[in-house]
């Protein structure tokens, strides 16, 4: 028997979260749409203008996960399979893939200053899987893990100013009675300090 404990507070404030960092301080916004059969990236400066499509010309895959930058300029984003991309959002726009952070990169957040993304890593053996968090450096030209706890580390979001990162970490604990439980919770780390503590009793 298998069960799967996630408390509803952590998926909606990591939810709000991920709306208010997609949304950027600027007026455009990014998001996904299902069109023909895949979920494609879509950007819009405001609501009065027609959406733009970006990375068409990419590798084939879902787009998710998508993250403005803080000056608006540019989104990063995953494709299933291929890893994190970062493209510009003006009409035909520049894109690069993010060698640096491989295929098993996902769900990235920017930092404050525009430059640099932290990002959950999964490895998957054959004992099961784990994951970390890390962060890009020089100008994502280099990554270094930022978060390795007992679990799977996911969903990394970073405070305006740059001090927090909350982050979902889950665990599979093996019951007597009740069977095998996933128990999800919510994290924060100063970043300043590097203390990490729960985000929430829980």
């Amino acid at each position: 028997m298998r069960s799967v404990k996630r408390n509803g507070w952590c998926r909606g404030l990591a939810g709000l979260l991920a709306i208010v960092v997609s949304s950027s301080v600027h007026a455009g916004m990014v998001y996904t749409a299902l069109d023909d059969g895949a979920w494609a990236l879509f950007y819009r400066a405001d609501m009065t203008r027609d959406a733009v499509r970006i990375g068409d010309a990419l590798p084939a895959g879902d787009r998710g996960a998508a993250r403005l930058s803080p000056d608006g300029t540019r989104v990063a984003f995953e494709i299933t399979g291929a890893g994190v991309f970062v493209c510009a959002v003006s009409p035909g726009g520049a894109c690069a893939h993010l060698a640096a952070l491989s295929a098993s990169a996902v769900r990235p957040s920017w930092l404050p200053g525009g430059r640099e993304l932290v990002f959950a890593r999964f490895d998957t053996s054959a004992t099961g899987e784990d994951s970390t968090i890390a962060v890009t450096r020089r100008d994502m030209q280099a990554v270094e893990p930022l978060i390795t706890m007992t679990g799977v580390q996911d969903d990394p979001q970073v405070s305006a100013d740059g001090r927090w990162l909350l982050f979902t970490s889950g665990v599979t604990i093996g019951l007597q009675r009740a069977g095998v439980q996933v128990v999800q919770q919510l994290w924060i780390t100063d970043l300043r300090t590097g203390v990490t503590r729960l985000a929430l009793p829980g």
